[in-house]
């Protein structure tokens, strides 16, 4: 069954690189989409970045300040209960309440070196959310 795209946004706010590396969750439930970023051969683990887009969803049936994180169109987490409240207020400050905006990403896991299967994460590249 072919994966869903959503709609890749277009005009959003780039939040600046940081060295932070920031987990998301959820990913488990998103790893065929992980997958196709990681590359057939984890080509892609840690080398290529992608442009992560965090998306407010206020319609979410399980967490009403949800924000889920979309890349090349394809869910592949969420952040979670806490950083999603803690980056809306971020939001907030920066006068971009329940705007879409974007940071970089990368993919993390797949293979260890002993060939191993492992799951797939995604890390975004933006400051920690906490005040």
């Amino acid at each position: 069954m072919p994966l869903r795209k959503n709609p890749i946004p277009q005009n959003v706010y780039e939040w600046p690189e940081h060295s932070d590396e920031f987990d998301i969750v959820g990913e488990l439930h998103y790893q065929s989409a992980i997958k196709l970023l990681a590359g057939a051969n984890d080509e892609h683990v840690r080398s290529k970045e992608y442009r992560a887009f965090l998306i407010p969803e206020n319609d979410n049936p399980y967490d009403d300040k949800a924000i889920r994180v979309d890349i090349e169109g394809m869910v592949v987490g969420y952040l979670s209960r806490e950083d999603a409240r803690s980056f809306r207020r971020r939001l907030g400050a920066k006068k971009l309440v329940n705007k879409t905006t974007a940071c970089n990403a990368y993919v993390t896991g797949g293979r260890t070196r002993n060939g191993q299967k492992c799951v797939y994460g995604i890390c975004l590249n933006i400051k920690e959310f906490g005040w």
